[in-house]
């Protein structure tokens, strides 16, 4: 299939808009065509599709230049959009949360897990988030699943984690059988890379390592010990690193047994 340069640029520069507007948390259409070096013919045509879209909305009006003319219009991502929600599974609690695409947290929750395996354990916080979803009455765009184990976060899969007897667990065909809900999972460490780097996404940070010390509780439905569980969320060059297996961030001590 012939691949129509023209539709992907044009889909390449309006997610470099939408982001950009994110990022900076409002800036107007000249604001935009200087930062990302574009004509702004091209970003009125983005932001206009953005608007018919409900995505992007114009808010309030930006201070004017001292040489005079129209006061610049700032533009926001409309919070009402959609939400996406987070769980952080571990082998005896979990927290989920509930997020506007801007990054406002708008639920949170922390549980006991019920002893049950692992599929029904996503039923089970899935049954809980979405009740939740629907006394706010926003859109739901994504569940982002972060868990203690070796993730192939591109292809979706838990390739290891041993908390929940899991080996190649195809985490995306669960959610596309069950759920009409587009689905992610990484690993937890990795995932307080991805939360560094969205919390300072006005600074650009390029090599850190963040350590993730969780305690877990003993549970006996994954035969899994009490302790604290340590991992790593490494970012090279501004993306989170992986490593060839997927497992570079996992520690192994000498008092393991």
């Amino acid at each position: 299939m012939r691949i129509n340069n023209n539709d992907f640029q044009r889909n390449a520069n309006t997610s470099l808009v939408a982001q950009l507007i994110w990022k900076s948390q409002g800036i107007s259409r000249v604001g935009i065509a200087r930062e990302l070096n574009l004509y702004r013919s091209t970003v009125t045509n983005i932001i206009s599709s953005l608007i018919d879209d409900d995505l992007v909305y114009e808010a309030e009006e930006g201070p004017s230049k001292q040489s005079g003319g129209c006061k610049p219009i700032i533009l926001r991502l409309n919070e009402r959009f959609g939400c996406v929600v987070g769980l952080d599974i571990q082998p005896s609690h979990y927290r989920s949360v509930i997020l506007d695409i801007s990054g406002r947290l708008l639920f949170q929750h922390v549980g006991t897990l019920p002893l049950l395996d692992f599929e029904n354990i996503i039923f089970f916080l899935m049954d809980q988030v979405l009740k939740t979803i629907q006394t706010l009455g926003i859109p739901l765009l994504a569940v982002v699943a972060g868990i203690p184990g070796i993730v192939d976060a591109n292809e979706g899969i838990i390739r290891y984690a041993q908390p929940f007897d899991l080996k190649d667990f195809d985490f995306y065909d669960f959610f596309a059988q069950h759920y009409d809900i587009l689905a992610f999972v990484e690993n937890d460490a990795n995932c307080t890379a991805w939360l560094e780097m969205t919390i300072n996404r006005n600074v650009s940070l390029g090599d850190f390592m963040c350590i993730l010390a969780d305690y877990r509780e003993e549970h006996y439905s994954f035969d899994d010990r009490a302790g604290i569980g340590v991992g790593i969320g490494l970012s090279i060059k501004k993306k989170v690193y992986h490593g060839s297996h997927y497992s570079c961030g996992e520690i192994c001590t000498l008092s393991w047994r």
